[in-house]
């Protein structure tokens, strides 16, 4: 018996040795808590400003809206006049995007990602083929064309991701962005 669990482990630990090398963090992390046993209940309760517990899903909702509107809406640094000598080239024509930019751009999609709004994960994408990689260049056409975005590609889901201490302290956390894969492409 001992011999066996002994072997489960060692077997165990080459395959996070391979996960590793193949950058495939989640699965070692599956592994770890498997080996650990360690599960972390999540919080059922959060702390507003003035400290005081928010139990109700409508008022977490705002407390975690404002925290991150807080965290993210920063003050601009800038100085004044930085931005003045350079040109705007904002009205010019510039070169279509191409076959091959949108090609590059899905294969640096990452797998194993969550999916945005939109339910479509990269994995989809970089397997559709032909006809996919040629539905998107006609599309991220169309908006280069345009100057025009959809609605959804604005908008996107923030995840509160805990990172340390008190799990009740909205500052223990930090937030996850999950986006539309298409955004994801077009952006790069």
């Amino acid at each position: 018996m001992r011999e066996d669990r002994e072997k489960w482990l060692n077997e165990m630990m080459r395959e996070m040795e391979e996960d590793l090398k193949q950058h495939r963090q989640g699965n070692v992390f599956k592994k770890m808590k498997l080996l650990t046993g360690s599960k972390v209940a999540p919080s059922d309760t959060i702390l507003d400003e003035a400290n005081r517990p928010l139990h109700k899903a409508d008022e977490k909702l705002v407390r975690w809206k404002r925290y991150f509107e807080e965290v993210l809406n920063v003050q601009n640094t800038l100085e004044e006049g930085a931005l003045s000598g350079l040109e705007d080239h904002s009205h010019t024509d510039a070169p279509e995007v191409t076959r091959e930019e949108v090609e590059r751009a899905v294969k640096k999609l990452q797998n194993g990602k969550a999916a945005g709004d939109d339910r479509i994960v990269a994995e989809l994408v970089k397997n559709g083929g032909e006809t996919m990689i040629d539905w998107l260049v006609e599309l991220i056409q169309e908006v280069w064309k345009t100057r025009r975005v959809s609605q959804e590609w604005k908008n996107a889901t923030l995840v509160p991701l805990h990172k340390k201490k008190d799990r009740k302290e909205c500052k223990n956390y930090r937030g996850i962005h999950t986006g539309p894969v298409g955004e994801t492409a077009v952006s790069d």
